[in-house]
């Protein structure tokens, strides 16, 4: 399994990580990943300055920020090496084929010309669909990996001269190898969708479920009306932030309560307004 397979040194600092914060306990590598990935995200809420919780850092213990953020940034590069690799087990299970799948669909529409919605607007997690996304495309060749808080990602369909052509941009930033044919998005998102009978093998069913967050297990009825309501409601309030986050961040930079730290530990937060670069050329 994926987190009993941990490099040695990953899974000790994690390890290390998990008795410092909650020394009374004993967990397993996958149970202390969970645990630390709860931490960061209740962390990020409190720093970030594109949440609109105030005061921002206030609640944060002070040692998260000492020495430059040390134990923030530790944290978080543990965190990122480990998902990394439990995304790409996930992808290969078939995890994102059925989403990849459909946004094919409607890209080829979009290339071919013929009738397709001018714009498709997910929200999700980072965990999913944000990374995992990333990870089946490749868009990121060096860390951090795991997006950042707020974080936006695109994917473009164009019409040039030379045929359609598609490119992903991540927190307004060009990802990867920039605009390519769409044959090649295409041959990428096909393989992808390739894994999904995966998804009906028994084998790779074992791996998925032993992979799922502790919390997604079937526990009985009421277990799993909790886990729903949970995901429920965390997409409504990320949909609910999201209308309300640049009227807040505004009011929040007039008050003078965003340090600079908001924006400097290595990109936890997206800090960037929502524009998108430039278009390829005149001509498309």
């Amino acid at each position: 399994q994926h987190f009993d397979g941990l490099p040695l040194q990953d899974a000790r600092d994690m390890q290390t990580l998990c008795k410092r914060f909650r020394p009374q306990e004993d967990m397993t590598n996958k149970e202390c990943a969970w645990w630390l990935t709860h931490l960061m995200d209740c962390l990020m809420s409190r720093v970030c300055p594109t949440v609109p919780f105030a005061p921002h850092n206030a609640t944060v213990p002070h040692e998260f920020f000492d020495d430059d953020d040390q134990l923030l940034r530790h944290v978080w590069r543990i965190l990122d090496e480990v998902a990394l690799g439990y995304f790409q087990e996930m992808v290969s299970t078939g995890a994102m084929s059925s989403l990849v799948g459909e946004i094919l669909e409607t890209a080829r529409l979009a290339a071919r010309g013929l009738a397709a919605p001018r714009l498709l607007l997910y929200s999700g997690h980072d965990t999913g669909p944000m990374e995992p996304l990333s990870v089946a495309f490749g868009l990121r060749d060096a860390p951090p990996y795991w997006p950042a808080f707020a974080s936006m990602m695109v994917l473009e369909v164009w019409h040039s001269d030379d045929g359609p052509i598609a490119r992903w941009i991540i927190d307004g930033h060009v990802a990867a190898a920039g605009a390519v044919p769409f044959e090649e998005f295409e041959r990428q998102a096909a393989v992808i969708q390739s894994y999904a009978p995966r998804c009906h093998d028994d084998a790779s069913k074992a791996r998925a479920a032993a992979l799922a967050p502790v919390w997604f297990k079937s526990g009985g009825p009421l277990a799993d009306a909790r886990a729903f309501l949970f995901s429920l409601s965390g997409l409504v309030v990320l949909s609910l932030a999201l209308l309300v986050v640049k009227v807040r961040r505004a009011r929040a930079k007039a008050a003078g309560v965003v340090s600079a730290r908001d924006c400097r530990a290595v990109e936890l937060c997206s800090c960037v307004d929502a524009a998108l670069p430039s278009p390829l050329n005149e001509q498309v």
